[in-house]
């Protein structure tokens, strides 16, 4: 059997945040919040370090004007997480697969 749990997450600094994929041992939680600028912004969430904008912690890979929007998805070790942005360059709404172990330059 298996426990339920609730904890808050946080926000990014707007009014609400929502969870929509966990890790497979429950260490890594992903989804989308609003920011302070009323906009949706894709996070991971980790007990250690808290609520954090992937755009943030991603931006080298962004082009200018680029945003990931929300995260849905997250593989069992934590590792890959999917979801959708807004790509600048073909000025189109698409899907994103981020691996988060690779040594982004």
């Amino acid at each position: 059997m298996f426990a339920t749990v609730s904890v808050w997450l946080g926000t990014l600094g707007g009014d609400g945040s929502w969870a929509s994929g966990v890790s497979a041992d429950g260490s890594v939680v992903v989804g989308w919040a609003w920011n302070a600028a009323g906009r949706w912004r894709a996070f991971r969430w980790t007990a250690s370090g808290g609520m954090e904008d992937l755009n943030v912690t991603y931006a080298s890979l962004l082009t200018d004007g680029s945003k990931l929007a929300g995260a849905f998805a997250i593989s069992p070790d934590g590792r890959y997480i999917a979801g959708w942005g807004y790509n600048a360059a073909t000025r189109r709404i698409e899907a994103f697969l981020l691996d988060t172990r690779r040594t982004w330059r």
